[in-house]
């Protein structure tokens, strides 16, 4: 945080008068200038080898000796910012990390089993509000289900303007 900038994040209690002399999240544009900050110092590792989302930042890397050489030249840039890490919630050459719901491994990205768990045992819809949560829910995975459309198709033919909300034998058989 800019030494300059301290005296904006001051406060005053009953013991006296505080500043923050690091940047507290608590301010309302403290995550996206952080995650702006981190941009900026990660520009080359992005979408090639690193994701970040607020205060959580993930590398991948093709092969042990790659991943080994790019958290040199990670810890470097983060030395250098002056950036530290918490060794509690680090974790280092995993072969499988659940990250925002998502599993990556060396196959690839899937869903988190405790992500389908949620859509296969959502309660069945019982009004068009319903659904639409439902769908709104499935359909944010909908790049890992085969044939998405065709199989909600069933499901969607309910959100049609002049057809009622009759749950039948064809929407219960639809399975994610």
């Amino acid at each position: 945080m800019d030494p300059d900038s301290a005296d904006k994040t001051s406060f005053s209690t009953r013991s006296g008068h505080w500043k923050f002399l690091r940047m507290p999240f608590g301010l309302c544009n403290a995550p996206s200038t952080y995650v702006m900050a981190l941009s900026k110092l990660l520009h080359k590792e992005l979408n090639e080898n690193a994701l970040i989302y607020l205060d959580d930042v993930i590398f991948f890397s093709r092969t042990f000796d790659a991943h080994l050489d790019l958290l040199k030249s990670v810890f470097q840039k983060f030395r250098s910012a002056n950036l530290r890490l918490n060794a509690v919630k680090s974790f280092f050459c995993k072969p499988e990390v659940v990250y925002l719901g998502h599993r990556f491994n060396a196959q690839g990205i899937s869903i988190d089993e405790n992500k389908t768990k949620a859509i296969r045992t959502f309660p069945r819809p019982k009004n068009v509000k319903e659904l639409r949560s439902f769908l709104g829910l499935a359909n944010y995975w909908r790049r890992f289900i085969c044939s998405f459309s065709a199989i909600s198709s069933p499901l969607r033919e309910l959100l049609l303007r002049d057809v009622p909300f009759k749950w039948t034998d064809i929407q219960e058989q639809t399975s994610f």
